[in-house]
This record gives C-alpha cells, structure tokens and sequence, in this order.
C-alpha cells in the first residue's frame, strides 16, 4: 500500500508500492495484481463470476473475470471512474440485486 505523508496530497503520494493477493485454502499465497497504490475494496457479482477491485488511488472501480475454483483473476477493465473532483473510491459491498456501492472519501 502507498505510505502517504499526511504533508501532501494524493497525487503527491509515491504510487506503485503494493500488490494484491489471493490466500488459497492450502496457504499458498500468489501475487495477483502489482503496482498497487491503495487496494480499498473487494467485491463479488452473485453468480461469483466477476470481482470488483478498488484502488484508491486509480479513482475507479475495476472488474476481473473471476474463476472461484482457482481463485484465478483475469480480463482487468476498469468499470467505474471517479471524477478526482468527486473524491476517492474508498471501500464497497454488492446488494442482493447486484448493485454495486461505492464509498467516497473525501
């Protein structure tokens, strides 16, 4: 996760230093997504075919072709883009109809 310094803004922040993971039953850990600034949400469609994926600071909701068997992540496209004016997408939770909520910081 990009460490900010509380001095600057978010576009000042140094961007890149994290990544996503996926923790399988066994305990292996593999390496899903790199150059992560700030992964603030997680989310699944009911049919548990497609995961929703924030990065804070990409201001946008992105979408992965999702295999629950392997827990493999594919096909990345952003889905959703936030005006900076707007704020930053921080968090998010799917409803029973499959809409998708996002939190705004800021």
């Amino acid at each position: 996760m990009a460490i900010q310094d509380p001095t600057k803004s978010s576009e000042e922040t140094e961007k890149g230093q994290g990544s996503l993971f996926c923790l399988h039953h066994d305990k292996k850990l593999d390496e899903c997504v790199q150059n992560v600034d700030i992964s603030n949400g997680l989310a699944w469609s009911s049919d548990r075919k497609t995961m929703y994926y924030i990065d804070s600071l990409t201001y946008g909701v992105d979408a992965f072709d999702y295999n629950i068997k392997t827990g493999e992540i594919a096909n990345r496209r952003q889905v959703i883009k936030v005006p900076q004016s707007d704020g930053i997408p921080d968090g998010m939770c799917i409803d029973t109809e499959d809409m998708l909520w996002v939190a705004i910081f800021d």
